[in-house]
């Protein structure tokens, strides 16, 4: 996803990944750990990406919060997708997403 994003702009790579998902199921969802494209983008030292709160306003889909022009386009791309797009980082996507599945395996 990340050499995608390089490719691309973040907008045109998620909502070409969510057309091409979107006609086989309606209950397509999709994971996405932030913090590694930011890695991939800007390197693994943290005191170079977005501040936190820009972080955190784009895990919660905020993208009017966010100012890093590419973290704020990302999120705009994913908060107006076609299907669900949860971002976070590896503790979201990671084992939070394994108990939510663990959890609702009844339903």
């Amino acid at each position: 996803m990340a050499r995608a994003l390089d490719a691309r702009r973040p907008r045109s790579s998620t909502s070409a990944r969510t057309r091409a998902a979107t006609p086989r199921s309606s209950q397509w969802s999709v994971a996405v750990d932030t913090r590694v494209l930011l890695a991939h983008r800007i390197g693994a030292a943290e005191r170079r990406w977005p501040e936190p709160e820009d972080r955190f306003a784009s895990d919660l889909l905020l993208p009017e919060r966010v100012r890093d022009p590419w973290l704020r386009e990302l999120t705009t791309s994913a908060a107006s997708a076609r299907i669900p797009i949860v971002l976070g980082g590896h503790s979201i996507v990671g084992p939070g997403l394994r108990i939510v599945v663990r959890a609702n395996r009844w339903t």
